[in-house]
């Protein structure tokens, strides 16, 4: 992204030039430095092992329903060097009723 100029975009679209308290952030004639970014970005992609994590819950085809319990999740991985892999699990397939439908019980279950 910057080589794309991403950075460039971001601060005319935020209107932040000389005149504002924010423009020693993006300088105009300036890339900004993301070697630190970089190179945590690139670690996230080689993190091992794997932690599996299950969230049960009544809404699971609305993730941003769970939207701050997943960013909590990504963030605790981040700081133990883990990679994560969240499986959604529907709470209604998990009751008796559902045993009629053997497949998403027998999934949720799993």
């Amino acid at each position: 992204l910057q080589s794309q100029q991403l950075h460039s975009l971001v601060r005319d679209a935020l209107k932040m030039d000389s005149t504002d308290s924010y423009s020693s952030l993006i300088p105009k004639d300036e890339e900004p430095d993301l070697g630190a970014w970089a190179v945590m970005a690139r670690a996230l992609e080689t993190f091992e092992p794997t932690v599996r994590i299950a969230i049960i819950g009544k809404y699971t085809g609305l993730q941003d329903s769970y939207l701050s319990v997943l960013k909590s999740l990504k963030h605790a991985s981040i700081a133990v060097e883990h990679k994560l892999e969240v499986e959604w699990v529907e709470a209604t397939h998990l009751e008796e009723e559902a045993k009629d439908n053997t497949k998403e019980y027998e999934e949720a279950w799993a």
